[in-house]
């Protein structure tokens, strides 16, 4: 620190010289308080270069700025990446929160989600500087009645932002930009995504959907002409199809698996995780085989399913490089376990900003249970419980004595004066979906507590295996029943289908069906989509 201000880094509170060639994954301190806060340096009165943060800033104070890799910036920045989560308590960005009029942003990237109380973007905070050949791509939002934006959240530079786009949402409080805010007017070849960005717009960058964002041709004919030989690249299995700066290749060392042995029960599923080495590779693309899919099949995102008894080996090979790493899987039937007791939490899908229900199931049940006490662990920026329901349960609904909720957790207590055998739901678990929630997903997990049955007059602990369930979050444009971020024919045929009772809708199909918001799926909604689709100005 210095005088009243103090400067917190994961490299350097404050630096006077060059930063070159840093990786920090520094994790920092809960309710950790400064002026200036950065994954790399707090404050910089030197260049920052080829440095990349990937460490952790959650539910952090700031009294400026906080950003993944400067907060208070009077140099130049060049090759420098955020891949974290940014949540801070004051102004956020990915990169710098605050860029003096000295200074020279390029080539530099955020891939992360931004969360503050400022004017928050996902690359700049406050600009008064050159940006040329940045990109951000990450959900940005504030929790103040302050604005933000998707690249810049206040540009006040007399110099130029060129050749820089933007992916993802803004949620605020209707004021927010789509590219950025501020006084500037001096933007040339921008972009931003205008699925991701849904109803807020941009008067500073071109607005493109989501499958345009992905081609080379309106960033290098239609629009603009960006250099595609030395410093952007466009791979669909690189940086998720969108455009990648050349610069920031790095390159995958190895991989590795969550489990490398496993046994899972016939008919269930299992996902296995795989990381590739290092963190911050810019190729994180995997290719998943199974040596028997006629005992255990694996789909692109590592999800096991269990389909006849025997052993099968799961592959998981880094695209880049061919690295390996392998789990060996035993299929067996639920009597062959040693575990007496089996509990398990389904995988729902959602939207944002509905109430949904979990059930929790008890699935084996051979020794009877007399003491059930489990805690339900979730995502409280998600998910907030309702309530626990019991009606139409299965089992042990008599039992449910106690009932008590924290912070980020549901404790669910039984007890009886005998062993209680039988299977089926237990309870329902239900939970409402934040407005705000973003799309993607989250565990739901049973952490077990007690679980006991009576030996003659004393109580003995039973062995179990729990399976957590899964929340996924998913994205819903009015009108795009079918999911492919755009607005056609094949929509109100879905719609259509669904109307004459010849096809079932998920949460998310209804909601972005009925266009109308008349609460049910009719043959006016497949009207409306239609009319949208032949270009008629339709207010929805």
């Amino acid at each position: 620190g210095s005088g009243s201000s103090v400067y917190l880094g994961g490299i350097t509170g404050k630096s006077t010289g060059a930063i070159s060639n840093c990786h920090s994954s520094v994790t920092f301190e809960e309710g950790s308080c400064a002026t200036y806060i950065g994954g790399i340096a707090g404050y910089s009165q030197g260049s920052i270069l080829d440095s990349v943060f990937s460490g952790i800033i959650d539910n952090i104070k700031v009294r400026s700025y906080c950003a993944g890799i400067v907060g208070y910036l009077t140099s130049d920045i060049k090759r420098c990446g955020n891949i974290s989560y940014i949540n801070c308590n004051g102004t956020v960005a990915g990169i710098v929160g605050y860029a003096g009029s000295s200074s020279t942003i390029s080539l530099c990237y955020n891939t992360g989600n931004i969360n503050g109380t400022g004017n928050n973007g996902g690359l700049i905070a406050d600009n008064y500087a050159q940006v040329e050949n940045c990109f951000s791509i990450g959900d940005i939002s504030t929790s103040s009645t302050n604005a933000c934006a998707g690249l810049i959240g206040n540009n006040m530079s007399n110099k130029y932002v060129t050749n820089c786009y933007c992916v993802g949402s803004i949620n605020d409080n209707g004021n927010g930009d789509a590219f950025a805010r501020g006084s500037s007017s001096n933007y040339s070849n921008c972009f931003f995504n205008k699925t991701k960005a849904g109803n807020i717009n941009s008067s500073k960058a071109f607005g493109l959907a989501d499958a345009e964002m992905k081609d080379t041709i309106n960033y290098s004919t239609n629009y603009a002409f960006w250099d595609f030989n030395s410093t952007w690249g466009i791979n669909k299995n690189i940086n998720g199809g969108y455009p990648y700066l050349i610069s920031m290749n790095q390159p995958v060392t190895g991989i590795t698996i969550s489990d490398t042995s496993a046994k899972i029960i016939l008919g269930d599923t299992k996902k296995l995780e795989a990381t590739v080495l290092p963190e911050v590779a810019t190729n994180k693309n995997v290719i998943w085989s199974s040596s028997d899919e006629n005992i255990v099949s694996v789909d692109d995102s590592g999800i096991i399913t269990a389909k006849g008894l025997g052993l099968a080996v799961i592959t998981v090979k880094s695209q880049e490089g061919g690295f390996s790493a392998q789990c060996s899987v035993t299929v067996i039937t639920e009597n062959e376990t040693d575990e007496t007791i089996i509990l398990r939490l389904d995988d729902v899908s959602t939207i944002a900003g509905q109430r949904i229900s979990v059930p929790l199931r008890l699935t084996k049940n051979t020794a009877g249970i007399s003491t059930l006490g489990i805690d339900i662990t979730y995502n409280n920026a998600i998910l907030t419980p309702y309530s626990v329901n019991t009606d139409n349960c299965d089992i042990f609904t008599d039992l449910i004595s106690n009932t008590r909720y924290s912070s980020d957790t549901i404790r669910i207590t039984t007890s009886s004066v005998i062993n209680r055998t039988g299977n089926g739901v237990i309870c329902y678990l239900e939970f409402n979906v934040a407005e705000n929630a973003a799309v993607g997903s989250s565990d739901i997990k049973i952490n077990v507590n007690e679980l006991k049955n009576l030996s003659g007059t004393t109580q003995k602990d039973l062995s179990y295996i729990v399976y957590n369930g899964k929340i996924t979050v998913e994205d819903c444009i009015l009108g795009d029943v079918n999911n492919d971020t755009f607005v056609t024919a094949a929509d109100a045929t879905e719609v259509l289908l669904n109307y004459a009772g010849l096809k079932d809708f998920s949460v998310r199909e209804n909601t972005a069906g009925d266009v109308d918001k008349s609460g049910s799926i009719t043959a006016n909604d497949a009207t409306w989509i239609l009319l949208k689709y032949a270009g008629y100005d339709t207010e929805w």
